[in-house]
């Protein structure tokens, strides 16, 4: 697993492989203060490294309140 921090949250990638396509797909968790969340995508990759990419830009964009039905809101209670 890859993480990193950004605006106070820690952000875990853990992209995993689908063995029909041998695609990669984002799977992500936000953390912050011992509360986390867990977050998806149907998106698809070629490859870890751009799934891995993908899923850190992704997070930005939900802690950014941008992604719609995602939210980290509840983190901020913590």
């Amino acid at each position: 697993m890859h993480s990193i921090s950004h605006r106070g949250f820690r952000i875990t990638a853990r992209p995993y492989q689908l063995l029909a396509t041998g695609h990669w797909t984002i799977d992500i968790e936000i953390s912050r203060k011992g509360h986390l969340r867990t977050f998806s995508s149907d998106d698809r990759y070629l490859n870890e490294q751009e799934a891995i990419a993908q899923s850190f830009a992704f997070a930005r964009r939900i802690i950014a309140g941008e992604i719609s039905g995602c939210s980290v809101a509840s983190l901020h209670q913590g």
